[in-house]
């Protein structure tokens, strides 16, 4: 059984503060970013430590946005690192059936799919895909508590879990670090009942593939059983000889696959039911073509110049080689690099993501094939979605340039890299008669008018948000790195030293 302060031990919570660091956390409704936060870890998580522990811990309210068709939330840094290890203690009160995949430690999309291959080597061809709907906003919280009590003594913290899951309004929190978890044990009896009574049974999230078919009204009841349905648009039987998607993997019964593994009767079974001639290769595409040509693979110098000279994309390629990992975001930022490049930059897209441990050909591919940004992406962006130590030590101050490592490590002349004075970054002085400075000169007042107004609506907002931390926590002081912000009848003060 776990308790209140194993749960929130310095140790969980610094473990909890890498883990949302690794995923590039942002900022919350308190406006707190993750490098702020850092500055003053220790000091800062003692804080938050003993806010838990004497019971005086409010989460925060949080941010949302709209994401298709479903509200995002977006917790504070505090409210992250208390969720996280909230998390990581449900890990440790039961283990999932082998069935589920989603946000479970050495699981994920690729196990899943490692055990739909082997069901299909042993010949389970259909399956019913199902979708629960609108699986967090619907799942049960009071349901879910009394599953959390069976497991948890601890007074303290129950009411704990029971202030984070208050703090949304109803179900469970999208994009909250502690949904996953929670979710899983919700379903843990689905999920075991479901294992014993199908020939095949997986689960990723709200994503379940279930053989077979005829277990949808099995499966609708036990769902009703925790308040949850099924969502009828995107549920549907699916068959492999025609093909269909799973978790981003296209599945697909392979005839070639089947005579690699000598298994002759299955290639003819194969062949009888899908009666479809095999399209020639893309050879551009390819996977064999890609493979083909690693053999005697060597980087154009359009690359070269750009791994040597950018350290930032340098330290991409290095970690991939070394770590054999990269993680979504880094990925991504090849992509929005070398797309620009045409075959070889696909090439070397392939060739850097070959050494990751996760690398799939389609799937590289289908996003290459995918993306149609015209630009690739800038340093400016690329600085800030890296981590502190990696930034790279250019100077990009000329307006004539599009700043990008593409661009910059191509460029004979180095002057694109040093700063214009700032008399003429002012406004924008290029016109060279009197009444088009005035123009511009005026531009640049109203830009500046509407910074203004923009900083000043900023800081009525930030204002509110210390109001408000002040009144929740019934203090008059707090201590951050800056300095002891003070309330006072005259108003908020920040004493410095």
């Amino acid at each position: 059984m776990i308790n209140l302060e194993r749960t929130v031990s310095m140790d969980s919570l610094y473990r909890s503060c890498q883990r949302i660091s690794q995923n590039k956390a942002c900022p919350g409704f308190d406006g707190i970013d993750l490098s702020y936060y850092r500055s003053d870890l220790q000091k800062n998580l003692r804080s938050l430590q003993t806010s838990i522990i004497t019971g005086n811990y409010r989460p925060f309210r949080e941010k949302t946005f709209n994401h298709k068709d479903r509200e995002i939330c977006i917790s504070s840094i505090d409210d992250k690192i208390v969720q996280t290890s909230l998390a990581e203690a449900i890990s440790t009160l039961y283990t999932p059936v082998k069935s589920v995949h989603g946000f479970i430690g050495k699981r994920s999309v690729f196990t899943a799919k490692k055990t739909l291959d082997d069901a299909l080597r042993n010949g389970v061809y259909e399956y019913l895909k199902v979708d629960i709907k609108r699986f967090y906003d619907s799942i049960n919280v009071n349901i879910l508590f009394s599953k959390i009590e069976n497991h948890v003594a601890d007074t303290r913290l129950l009411e704990l879990f029971k202030l984070l899951l208050d703090a949304h309004k109803s179900g469970l929190s999208t994009g909250s670090c502690l949904s996953p978890a929670l979710s899983n044990l919700y379903l843990d009896e689905f999920d075991r009942y479901m294992e014993k009574n199908s020939v095949f049974y997986s689960r990723y999230v709200d994503d379940m593939l279930v053989a077979p078919v005829s277990n949808l009204p099995l499966i609708e009841g036990e769902l009703a059983e925790v308040s949850l349905g099924i969502n009828r648009e995107k549920s549907k039987p699916v068959n492999a000889a025609e093909g269909f998607r799973y978790l981003g993997f296209d599945i697909k019964r392979d005839i070639e696959l089947a005579i690699q593994n000598n298994d002759f009767s299955l290639a003819e079974s194969i062949y009888e039911s899908s009666e479809c001639d095999i399209t020639a290769e893309n050879p551009v595409t390819s996977e064999k073509n890609v493979e083909s040509r690693k053999s005697d693979y060597e980087l154009p110098s359009t690359i070269k110049n750009v791994v040597s000279k950018c350290h930032l994309v340098r330290t991409i390629v290095e970690k991939a080689k070394t770590e054999h990992y990269l993680a979504f975001h880094e990925k991504t930022h090849l992509l929005q690099l070398f797309h620009c490049l045409g075959e070889d930059g696909a090439m070397f897209i392939h060739d850097v993501l070959s050494n990751c441990d996760d690398y799939d050909f389609a799937v590289t591919q289908r996003r290459i094939n995918r993306y149609t940004a015209n630009n690739p992406i800038g340093c400016k962006k690329l600085r800030e979605r890296i981590d502190a130590e990696t930034l790279c030590s250019c100077n990009f101050g000329n307006e004539k340039i599009y700043p990008t490592p593409i661009i910059h490590a191509l460029r004979i002349d180095r002057e694109c890299f040093k700063p214009t004075s700032p008399k003429e970054n002012i406004g924008h002085f290029k016109a060279k008669n009197p009444r088009d400075k005035a123009v511009d000169a005026l531009s640049a007042i109203i830009e500046l008018n509407k910074k203004q107004f923009e900083i000043t609506e900023q800081q009525k907002i930030l204002k509110g948000q210390i109001e408000d931390l002040f009144e929740r926590t019934n203090s008059r002081e707090f201590h951050t790195p800056q300095g002891l912000i003070i309330k006072s009848e005259d108003g908020i003060f920040l004493k410095v030293g």
